[in-house]
């Protein structure tokens, strides 16, 4: 006999057709998978169409759903194929598809109206008005960002009405899924577009420490999934579509178990893949050196050849979890019958031979079911009050015969619950493009510190962002500068875990005085911009790449936005002209956005111990190679932000960007004298060869 399902979703990953047994076959309710393009693991084995319908189909007969990850960003010129991927889900009939992109969303939304929407974690919603925005944009479930506690979580969920799903075990990234650019800056593998290198996992050190400060343990919270349960959680979801079956069978098995309150074999569920143990310190609100950890020898041994053996044998035997009904007919003079139906509305009826007389032992209702009952094999479930019969007196039928039967019928079930059922789909158009109009190139620059702040040369720039709080901390100096208060843009934290209230509060006193620009550096500062009648203005960490995710910007009333750092200079030119586009042009690009802070990560006593706090400089960590990543938390919600090494610097290219209205100065490091510096820098488009980079403009990414 199988488990029941009883209340949250365990969502398990399949990589290849035999995770989805793995599977299926240990209790999964349901199972995400991607296709060769636009996967967030374009690196696991992945499926093609054929492939995918048989999932569907395996899945469907087994009363599991199928969601399709189509989570990585697209641009313009991947949007046929984009559209030909779309339509291979709907002709496969999947359950629901996982998105990242906005511009990907509003694609399936016209052309594939059936298909439920999920948001991807790596939209990087971990607020109640993340969730609301994108409730209303239609989304059906929101995958939550990884760094919540129990008690956000539970926020969130109270404050929609769709599902939300939050992940429960697996490997743990440093950054908040979405706002990663290590991989792409250091060789143009984007973790936006699943082709993460995990230049994480190598050595980084602080001055203080030694070894992997990016490298986290990995998520273990199987034992809490009841916690999670009443936080509201819709579904758990286990990462590992890069994992072998075998991880995949353990990991749900230890899901359903808990689930059910049973014991947990943890010793097993380490054994098959951990960084040095596991972690769940994130759901009690809780960071520091404990979460760190690597996959080092002893994690690599501990999966030996007989465990994977004994594990192989977990799923090759299909779990009995769908109820069914049967009814048996067995009259004189005619054929022998089995109907079997389940209960969502499928029949299936065989016919067979027709019944002898009994020489010593006639059929009865209790050897009937004894026979009809044996659903080894199958998915199916037949339990005596749901079976019923019709037995002439004094009539039976060859076990061979009643064997036949049975399986004939539970074959024809099996093909109508199995059956590929498309969903509809139907053609988009492309935004219009207007004739292209080179626009004047404007300056616009972040200031991370009002200190930093040259104030003759502000005259520059047609806006000036700054951080909320420091905005609060010089309102009076501020107020003073009539020209500066005009230009000034508020930049709310780039992370609210715990603290959206209380920014909105900030943002409502910053209103009041005058402030009515806003800069959104994520889904939930749209959502807060509307909310105070603002103008929004867009940033890079809403990760814009193609045209249709600025159509939805210009809909939710985005007056313009900066695109995505990973977008080549042709494609910002291609770019439909549907709100001016901006770029950012020169800065230390924030290249992750971490909850966990390294640096205290590797030993140091806490904030107050920090280099920051005792000299007034960054830490930084250094790689490998010898190359120094600044670190810097100010102004980022309790989150902390590594900094590239050379400053990007485009001031001599800039003839090459076609489409840009303005481009963005990023002042995170610089001092006053050398914000001035870099400023003028860019007035007289001066020309620079070393110590710079040029992002990905001209490299792009995979």
């Amino acid at each position: 006999m199988g488990r029941e399902r009883k209340g949250v979703e365990i969502l398990a990953p399949a990589g290849y057709i035999d995770s989805v047994h793995a599977a299926v076959d240990c209790g999964a309710d349901s199972v995400y998978l991607g296709l060769k393009k636009f996967s967030a693991r374009r690196n696991a084995r992945n499926f093609d169409e054929s492939m995918l319908q048989e999932a569907v189909s395996y899945c469907h007969e087994a009363g599991v759903r199928v969601y399709l990850t189509l989570n990585t960003l697209i641009f313009d010129e991947e949007i046929p194929e984009f559209l030909e991927t779309a339509q291979i889900a709907c002709r496969a009939g999947v359950d629901a598809v996982i998105v990242q992109d906005l511009g990907a969303a509003a694609i399936l939304r016209e052309a594939a109206p059936e298909l439920r929407l999920h948001a991807s974690t790596q939209m990087s919603v971990h607020t109640p008005r993340g969730a609301q925005l994108l409730e209303r944009l239609g989304f059906s479930r929101v995958v939550l960002a990884r760094e919540m506690s129990l008690a956000q979580i539970a926020e969130v969920s109270r404050s929609v009405s769709i599902e939300t799903e939050v992940f429960i075990h697996g490997a743990l990234c440093m950054c908040m899924s979405g706002q990663c650019y290590l991989s792409a800056m250091l060789g143009g593998r984007s973790a936006n577009r699943g082709l993460c290198a995990q230049p994480c996992r190598l050595p980084f050190h602080s001055d203080r420490g030694a070894g992997h400060a990016l490298s986290l343990k990995d998520l273990c919270a199987v034992g809490r999934i009841h916690e999670l349960e009443q936080a509201g959680v819709t579904s758990v979801k286990i990462e590992g579509r890069m994992k072998r079956p075998e991880y995949v069978a353990v990991a749900v098995d230890a899901c359903c178990r808990a689930r059910a309150g049973e014991t947990l074999d943890m010793e097993t569920l380490q054994s098959v893949f951990s960084r040095s143990g596991f972690t769940d310190s994130y759901l009690d609100g809780r960071t520091g050196p404990e979460m760190f950890g690597i996959r080092d020898r002893e994690d690599v041994i501990k999966a030996d050849g007989k465990l994977l053996k004994r594990l192989n044998a977990m799923y090759h035997q299909p779990l009995q979890r769908v109820r069914v009904a049967g009814t048996a007919t067995l009259r004189r003079g005619e054929p022998a019958r089995f109907v079997l139906t389940d209960f969502e509305g499928h029949r299936a009826e065989a016919e067979g031979e027709v019944p002898q007389e009994a020489r010593t032992c006639p059929a009865t209702l209790a050897t009937a079911y004894a026979s009809f009952s044996k659903m080894g094999g199958t998915h199916y479930r037949l339990e005596q009050e749901n079976f019923s019969a019709v037995i002439d007196e004094g009539v039976m039928l060859p076990l061979a015969a009643l064997n036949l039967l049975r399986r004939q019928a539970c074959a024809e079930l099996s093909r109508q619950r199995g059956a590929i059922r498309p969903k509809e789909y139907h053609m988009v158009s492309f935004p219009p493009h207007r004739p292209r109009i080179r626009p004047a190139l404007k300056l616009r620059a972040f200031f991370s510190k009002y200190a930093q702040i040259p104030f003759n040369k502000t005259n520059v720039f047609e806006q000036i962002i700054l951080p909320v709080e420091q905005v609060l901390e010089n309102m009076e100096e501020i107020g003073s500068r009539k020209e500066l208060k005009e230009r000034v843009v508020l930049q709310p934290p780039r992370a609210m875990f715990g603290c959206e209230q209380a920014v909105m509060e900030q943002l409502k006193q910053l209103a009041a005085a005058g402030y009515r620009k806003l800069f959104a550096m994520n889904l939930a500062h749209v959502e807060m911009g509307q909310a105070l009648g603002m103008e929004i203005y867009g940033g890079f960490g809403l990760n814009i790449t193609n045209s249709f995710a600025l159509q939805q910007l210009a809909g939710l009333g985005v007056k313009d936005t900066v695109l995505s750092i990973e977008m080549k200079v042709y494609q910002i030119n291609q770019i439909a002209d549907l709100i001016p586009v901006g770029a950012v042009i020169y800065g230390h690009l924030p290249l992750m956005l971490m909850r966990n802070c390294p640096i205290r990560g590797q030993g140091s006593a806490g904030c107050s111990d920090c280099t920051a706090k005792r000299t007034g400089r960054l830490p930084a960590l250094t790689d490998r190679k010898g190359k120094k990543f600044l670190v810097r938390c100010e102004g980022n919600g309790g989150c902390t932000e590594l900094l590239n090494p050379n400053a990007l610097y485009m001031a001599d290219q800039l003839d090459g960007f076609e489409k840009l209205g303005f481009g963005l100065l990023l002042f995170t490091t610089e001092n006053q004298q050398k914000c001035a510096e870099v400023i003028e820098s860019h007035i007289r488009k001066v020309e620079k060869r070393s110590d710079i980079t040029r992002g990905l403009f001209y490299r792009g990414v995979l």
